[in-house]
This record gives C-alpha cells, sequence and structure tokens, in this order.
C-alpha cells in the first residue's frame, strides 16, 4: 500500500481490477438478498471522509438506514465457496478491521457483512464498533500516512510478500549495483548464487 499512495507501484493489478469489476456487479444481488433476509432498508452511499482525520476515508458499499438503532454500514463480500471454512467463526480479521475503519470514519455504531460463497450459499454476520479497536487502527494509520507523505518506506520484510513486492517494484535488471547492509539479505544473496552455482555445475555433468 505504501508503494501505491506514494506512487511506485499502480493502486490496482490487472487481476484485482477484474475482481472488483465482478464484485460491484454482485454487489446489488447480495443487497437485495439482505433486505429480503433481514428486513432492513439499505441504499447507496457516497464517499466518506473522517471529521477530524481527512486522511481516513471509506466508500461503503451500502449503508443501512430507517433501522431502530441507527445507520449502519453494509459490507458485501463475493468469495468462493471453498473458503466457507475460513468463516465459520465468524469475520476474518482483515475484514472486521475494514470494516472498523468504516465505522469510524462514518461515526456509526454498528454494521452488517454479507458475503456470497460461490452461487450457492449467503451468510450475514454483526459487528458493532469497538472504540477501543478503532483508536488504535487511527494511531496506525497516521503513522503509515506520515510515512507516504515523509517517503519513508516500510522496514524490508524478506518473506514471500516482501519478496513479491520487489519483483514488482524491480521487474528487470537495471544494471545498477546497490550495496545491502541486513545480514539476512545477504545471507539469502550468498544462498542464491550457491544454489546458481550446483545448479550449473549438475547442467555440465
Amino acid at each position: 500500500l505504501y508503494y501505491q499512495l506514494h506512487g511506485e507501484l499502480d493502486r490496482y493489478s490487472d487481476e484485482e481490477t477484474e475482481a472488483q469489476e465482478l464484485g460491484f456487479l454482485m454487489e446489488p444481488v447480495l443487497a437485495q438478498l439482505f433486505t429480503k433476509r433481514t428486513g432492513m432498508k439499505v441504499r447507496r452511499s457516497p464517499s466518506r471522509r473522517h471529521s477530524q482525520y481527512p486522511w481516513m476515508t471509506a466508500n461503503l458499499d451500502y449503508e443501512i438506514v430507517g433501522d431502530d438503532q441507527g445507520p449502519g454500514v453494509l459490507e458485501l463480500k463475493m468469495r468462493d465457496r471453498s473458503q466457507l471454512p475460513v468463516w465459520e467463526h465468524g469475520i476474518p480479521d482483515d475484514i472486521q478491521l475494514q470494516v472498523a475503519h468504516q465505522l469510524a470514519v462514518t461515526n456509526r455504531e454498528w454494521a452488517r457483512v454479507t458475503v456470497g460463497f460461490g452461487n450457492q450459499t449467503v451468510r450475514i454476520y454483526e459487528q458493532t464498533r469497538d472504540k477501543e479497536l478503532e483508536e488504535y487502527l487511527i494511531q496506525i494509520e497516521q503513522a503509515f500516512m506520515v510515512r507516504v507523505e515523509k517517503g519513508e518506506p516500510p522496514t524490508a520484510d524478506w518473506s514471500k510478500d516482501g519478496l513479491d513486492i520487489l519483483k514488482k517494484l524491480y521487474p528487470r535488471d537495471s544494471g545498477k549495483t546497490i550495496t545491502l547492509d541486513d545480514s539476512q539479505a545477504l545471507a539469502m544473496v550468498e544462498q542464491y548464487l550457491s544454489t546458481k552455482k550446483v545448479l550449473d555445475d549438475m547442467k555440465q555433468k
């Protein structure tokens, strides 16, 4: 996300864009199913911005209106049916954080998450506002945005995800030489060179 916001990477890949397009087309269907099952009324919502933190924005799928407990947030998701076991114990952490962010931005107290699994199963989950989590999220997001503004990238992560980002940032050899002072990075390079030599030797035999 840092490299996307800072401009080094495109905001969305072709694969993500296609998934978003399909998800957007399915949103009205899921919203209708939600209304049919719950009796709650929904409507489209414009982009929202936090009243105190202008860098906090949220694009809601729908908002729930006309309910006795006040307005709520409706988040819609499409997932492969194979992911249903992941949701058996409730909303996964990453989606909970997304909805917590939306509740913070909109100053709403509750939300519903409606998930379509393949074309066979629809589940509806409840989430209420957690002020303590919200404050923690704001601190993290604020610190992150400061780094984006200052051009200070995250600390190097040599996990698979971190290496995938490097491949996107540097898809081809530019001919430039860089200095690595991270011992883990150096060890990985040495292992790569050693393995490459073994493979080259095997090819010659």
